[in-house]
């Protein structure tokens, strides 16, 4: 009877879950395109990570922010023109972490024209009271 008890498992919805992340995946990108960065931090838990190329790592929702405000202010980068493809989400058994990693593009202005960033991206996932959160991101560019 006890070892029962240790194998009773949640009630685990992954392809729910899996569409709730690719969900907040698609709020995200719209938050990039419009530089929403009020939206862009709630995305993450309080003390969530933001690992971005050639910056320091961001910890905790005020450095997100700061990260995320610095993003914005470069004026080389059309942020309207903005994509992101999902490629995998993978959910705990127990329902309560997932990880997601994808694809993004963007169009930056260089002094000889327009050139197309190509990044990839990775976010670990936690559910709190119901709702999935940011914990870590680590994104950068294909290109040096």
């Amino acid at each position: 009877m006890i070892l029962t008890g240790c194998t009773d498992r949640p009630n685990v919805n992954k392809s729910a879950d899996s569409c709730a992340i690719r969900y907040i995946i698609a709020q995200w990108a719209n938050a990039v395109k419009s530089k929403d960065v009020n939206q862009i931090v709630g995305f993450f838990t309080q003390d969530g990570v933001s690992m971005s190329d050639d910056i320091p790592i961001s910890v905790g929702q005020k450095a997100i922010r700061n990260q995320t405000e610095n993003w914005f202010s470069d004026t080389t980068i059309i942020f309207d023109s903005y994509s992101t493809a999902v490629d995998t989400v993978e959910i705990s058994t127990l329902g309560e972490m997932a990880f997601n990693r994808g694809r993004d593009r963007y169009v930056k202005k260089t002094p000889d024209g327009p050139v197309e960033v190509i990044g990839k991206w990775i976010n670990i996932w936690k559910k709190i009271d119901g709702r999935w959160l940011c914990v870590v991101e680590i994104w950068n560019s294909d290109k040096p």
